[in-house]
């Protein structure tokens, strides 16, 4: 009697086993076949940039930056460029990659202009470090892809080029430009300033790896830097200093060194020179080094020199002659000093 109750519960589980075997047998045959994982990887890269896309639209209204702050927005946004790096080996998708941090870079920028709540949220998460430490990874990347050695960031002057990629000028262009953003909104704030972390050894290692290879990443980025630079020096004077014992200093005097400027054919630099010169003539052992190094001989020679004169560039046009003059004349008057070796040059 056991063995014939046996059998039938052998006979039920047995059917139920191939019931399950043909149902997975049906879902195996009816699913899509699973992508490569590199197919899977871009597939989820386009969702994220499409993401991104939206909420850039949607922060650019005030009601908008604060609705998604309080959902978030800043926390999100500084997890996507402060993510390891390099991503990927494969190069459409380290682009995409670059240019997903750019674009989350880029909300950040509008979010902290816009709503106090997103300025204060992006410091408690150490946004500041976050970015310094993005800007530092991409430097790194392109020094190797140009060959150059580790310690290049600590040694002064490299003249090796390095090789960039539009992707590379576009996430370093929109990092400087949120740094500008953010110390300058920490003016008005409690947050440590901007002459804090250009203290830290990753922040003046990054400025001086960009102002001693001013002909590889251009006059536009460096302009930004110098602007960045100036904007730190004239918050927090304390700071010049450390600018000049550095050697940030010197790699920025150092384009205007000799007969000919070492200075890239951007309107935006020629603009942004003066006020540098006069943010490191701040105290007086500044002032002394720059009235030493005497910029001005070299800082004209741009307005006589063909490279920067029609046809081939329109950087002189917009009466830059004038706004280069008045950032001369502003520092004459605060460096008397500079006053000599300022009229000589013009003479």
């Amino acid at each position: 009697r056991d063995e014939e109750q046996q059998q039938p519960d052998h006979n039920n589980a047995m059917e139920d086993s191939m019931e399950i075997s043909l149902g997975m047998a049906f879902l195996e045959a009816t699913r899509e076949k699973e992508l490569p994982l590199e197919q899977q990887e871009e597939q989820a890269l386009d969702f994220i940039e499409t993401m991104l896309s939206l909420t850039l639209a949607v922060v650019n209204v005030p009601s908008g930056t604060a609705a998604m702050t309080d959902c978030g927005l800043i926390p999100a946004l500084v997890s996507v460029f402060s993510a390891s790096q390099p991503f990927y080996k494969n190069g459409h998708l380290d682009c995409q990659r670059k240019y997903i941090a750019s674009q989350a870079v880029q909300i950040l920028d509008a979010a902290i202009v816009a709503h106090t709540s997103a300025f204060t949220s992006f410091h408690e998460l150490n946004g500041v470090d976050s970015l310094v430490k993005c800007l530092q990874d991409e430097l790194e990347e392109i020094k190797q892809a140009s060959g150059v050695g580790e310690n290049a960031m600590e040694v002064e002057y490299q003249a090796q080029t390095r090789k960039l990629t539009a992707s590379n000028r576009v996430i370093l262009y929109n990092i400087v430009n949120c740094l500008t953003v953010v110390f300058h909104q920490q003016e008005a704030s409690s947050h440590p300033s901007g002459g804090n972390h250009l203290r830290t050894p990753a922040l003046t290692a990054a400025m001086k790896e960009l102002l001693n290879n001013i002909d590889s990443y251009g006059g536009l980025l460096i302009a930004l830097v110098s602007t960045l630079l100036s904007d730190i020096m004239n918050a927090d004077p304390q700071v010049v200093h450390h600018v000049h014992d550095s050697g940030i200093a010197a790699s920025f005097l150092a384009m205007l060194k000799g007969e000919k400027a070492n200075v890239p054919p951007s309107a935006e630099l020629f603009m942004a020179i003066p006020n540098v010169l006069a943010a490191l003539s701040l105290t007086e052992n500044g002032a002394r080094i720059v009235c030493e190094h005497n910029p001005f001989p070299t800082l004209l020679t741009i307005f006589h020199d063909k490279e920067y004169a029609m046809p081939k560039s329109k950087c002189l046009l917009n009466d830059m002659t004038a706004i280069v003059g008045s950032g001369i004349d502003e520092l004459m008057r605060h460096v008397p000093n500079s006053r000599l070796l300022a009229t000589r040059a013009l003479v």
